[in-house]
């Protein structure tokens, strides 16, 4: 899905991909999903993606590698497990000497380390979620994806050798000058940008199952690697200290491994019996310290390795994606099976033809591309209801011009004839052009006059419960798409159900 999206913001002009194509994976997949429940409407717009990307899989054969190397799935578990292993195979979980201190047994540090570790993932498991988190591993290695991908040219468009560095933002008009290569490349590079967002969850529970598997078979080598030593040395175990006497380390080893004594039903030794330089047999200390660090490191880990897991599979199944909301109108827009028409009225004022384009563009992301705008001639200043046809459309949106002085006889009048002869289920929707007064206007008084002009439109349409779309109609924006069902009239009859 979010390839697909970088694709069609990068590729407006429909290069890559025609727009005939997307019309029919569109009219194909979405049309059940539109007023649907959302895990429906996931459904559809899922389905129109790989729709979409069985053709370019064709004719981009590198685009299936190129998503297979953004992925970091299970495929790294076993080989983390095996080399954890063998470096705790090959560490000194006893200490390079035969002669071992009670009070500095390495595979202490060890126990100390992800006893640590977990307990601090715990307590910030517990934070409300609107507290801030340290920054994600995540970060870093989507970071290290993208990275990596720059440097793939193999994978790359023939005739690309790496990714352009810089900006994502689309730039729609020149996409035919730039080619097919050079907008998959920005494609793909908005598409990583994307997909960092949307994969973290994922990644983040797998890079923290990858962690519990490292952890658990590291300890478990380590502790092998302690009998593989006994078994052909002898070691021995002692204890001395500048600060403590016997007593108190009998009391410290006390603490730490009485878990393991209880487990195993073995006492542990008193070392009180033995002072410095006198050592006694290692072998009991040995199995209550491997038996401290399953309990206390390899068995946390393999609970947590489970949670993971079950958080990873259920990520897999259904990774929550949020589109843009701009994009995601315009995908159910033109999933629309119904042929709605809309009537435009210019009211004393005659739009430019590329306002006159841009406005039937808005509202066919709107109404979806069976739409019909009828744009009619315009009304002469004056002219009320008594002198035109009613509108017979779905929705009628009528433009004034902000430069014009909104007067309650003329203007206000026309709009309460309006509101008393819509049918119901017919919308009406009030556009204020600020693009040609705007551009007549000069210097740093400008801001000020449009605030005053949108002030007096808002304070003649207030006593009519009416919103009005303030916008330059030769360069829409994303916004006036959104606030375009919130301004209809009557309120709520353009929102979503």
């Amino acid at each position: 899905m979010l390839l697909v999206q970088a694709i069609e913001e990068t590729d407006r002009g429909g290069v890559l991909l025609s727009h005939g194509a997307r019309r029919l994976a569109t009219e194909a997949h979405l049309a059940s999903g539109v007023g649907a429940s959302k895990g429906r409407e996931a459904d559809a717009l899922a389905g129109r993606a790989e729709a979409l990307l069985k053709d370019l899989d064709q004719r981009f054969p590198e685009l299936p590698k190129l998503r297979r190397w953004s992925r970091f799935d299970g495929r790294w578990t076993w080989p983390v497990a095996v080399v954890s292993g063998l470096l705790g195979l090959a560490s000194q979980g006893l200490g390079s000497a035969r002669q071992i201190s009670v009070l500095a047994v390495p595979l202490m540090v060890l126990v100390v380390w992800n006893v640590g570790v977990l307990s601090l993932s715990f307590l910030l498991g517990l934070l409300p979620s609107g507290l801030p988190k340290p920054a994600p591993v995540a970060r870093w290695v989507a970071w290290l994806q993208g990275r990596s991908m720059r440097r793939l040219p193999s994978l790359l468009p023939k005739g690309s050798s790496k990714l352009p560095k810089g900006s994502s933002k689309t730039q729609g008009d020149d996409d035919a000058v730039a080619g097919e290569d050079g907008l998959l490349a920005r494609s793909l590079l908005h598409f990583l940008s994307l997909w960092s967002v949307a994969q973290a969850p994922l990644l983040a529970a797998r890079l923290r199952r990858l962690l519990h598997v490292g952890s658990s078979a590291l300890v478990a080598g380590t502790v092998a690697g302690m009998y593989v030593r006994g078994l052909v040395r002898e070691y021995r175990v002692g204890w001395e200290s500048t600060f403590l006497d016997g007593e108190q380390v009998d009391a410290i080893l006390g603490l730490v491994l009485a878990p393991a004594s209880k487990l195993l039903q073995m006492e542990i030794p008193s070392v009180a019996l033995y002072p410095w330089p006198e050592t006694f047999d290692a072998a009991p200390f040995i199995h209550l310290w491997a038996a401290t660090a399953l309990l206390f490191v390899g068995l946390p880990r393999a609970l947590a390795w489970l949670w993971e897991s079950w958080r990873v599979r259920r990520l897999e199944k259904r990774l929550p994606v949020q589109l843009p909301e701009v994009y995601r109108r315009r995908l159910l827009a033109a999933g629309q099976t119904v042929a709605h028409q809309v009537d435009v009225w210019p009211y004393s004022y005659q739009p430019s033809s590329k306002a006159a384009e841009q406005g039937q563009r808005l509202l066919l992301d709107v109404f979806g591309r069976r739409c019909q705008v009828r744009l009619a001639a315009s009304l002469a200043y004056g002219d009320l209801l008594d002198d035109t046809e009613p509108p017979r459309g779905r929705c009628l949106v009528i433009i004034f011009n902000l430069a014009q002085t909104p007067e309650k006889e003329v203007h206000g009048e026309l709009l309460r004839q309006l509101q008393e002869v819509l049918a119901p289920g017919q919308s009406l929707v009030v556009w204020v052009d600020s693009g040609p007064y705007r551009r007549r206007q000069q210097g740093e008084v400008v801001a000020a006059r449009l605030d005053e002009k949108r002030a007096a439109w808002r304070r003649l349409l207030d006593p009519l419960s009416i919103k009005p779309l303030v916008l330059d109609l030769e360069s829409p924006q994303d916004a006036d798409l959104l606030r375009f069902p919130t301004v209809a009239w009557p309120p709520g009859s353009l929102e979503e159900k």
